[in-house]
Order: C-alpha cells, then sequence, then structure tokens
C-alpha cells in the first residue's frame, strides 16, 4: 500500500491527482481517500485515484493526507503523508484560477470605444 502521486513533504497547490498503489493477496474491494479526518473520496476500481481542490485551503499548511485499503476479508492497510500547501499565493494580480489548477491572465493593454452604426450623427 503507498501513494504513488505525492512524495511526503511535497509542496502542493491546485487541483490535484491522488493515486494509492493497493493490492493484497485476497483483492482489494475500495480505497478510502482522506485529508486529515475527512473522507474524500471512495474508489472501487483500479487504478485507484481522486482528485482533490486545495485551492480553497489556506496557505501556509501542512495537511495530511491518508489512504485505507480494504479487502474480501475485511481487512485494512493505511499509507499517508503529510503536505504543505505555501505561504505564497502564486496567482498575479488579475489572474483566474482555471479547473486544472493552471492560472491564466486576460490582458488588454488599450481599450477604444466603438460607435454602433445607429449612433451616427446627421
Amino acid at each position: 500500500m503507498a501513494i504513488k502521486s505525492l512524495a511526503d513533504q511535497d509542496h502542493v497547490g491546485g487541483v490535484l491527482t491522488i493515486e494509492a498503489d493497493a493490492s493484497d493477496g485476497v483483492g482489494v474491494t475500495c480505497v478510502k481517500f482522506f485529508k486529515g479526518s475527512t473522507l474524500i473520496d471512495t474508489d472501487q476500481d483500479t487504478p485507484f485515484t481522486t482528485s482533490f481542490d486545495f485551492n480553497a485551503d489556506p496557505p501556509d499548511q501542512h495537511y495530511q493526507i491518508k489512504v485505507t485499503t480494504s479487502d474480501h476479508e475485511g481487512n485494512e492497510k493505511n499509507a499517508m503523508l503529510i503536505i504543505n500547501k505555501p505561504k505564497h499565493d502564486f496567482r498575479p494580480p488579475g489572474c483566474t484560477l482555471a479547473d486544472n489548477g493552471a492560472f491564466f491572465k486576460v490582458c488588454a493593454p488599450y481599450t477604444q470605444k466603438i460607435s454602433s452604426p445607429n449612433s451616427a450623427s446627421s
């Protein structure tokens, strides 16, 4: 049992995909993903993955990610690690966060008023 997509003490932000490497001799029935003590998701199909959006979480914090597997006999195995959300806000002024965690900025270097044909003077 291991968390494949993250390493202990990784610095994270945005939307993360969390992947668990889970197997045993009896057969894994489900994998549960936790942030701290809060259940994020349950996955019953390989590959065992989930996505979590860390954008709303406060910066300069540490979060525990825990993954629990269960098998047909009721046995459970756990893996956990700590991830860090940096204190810096990486969004420059005027930027917006996309669904994939990337930031984009729309620039309008100048504006020009355009008259409509109906407003022309006679």
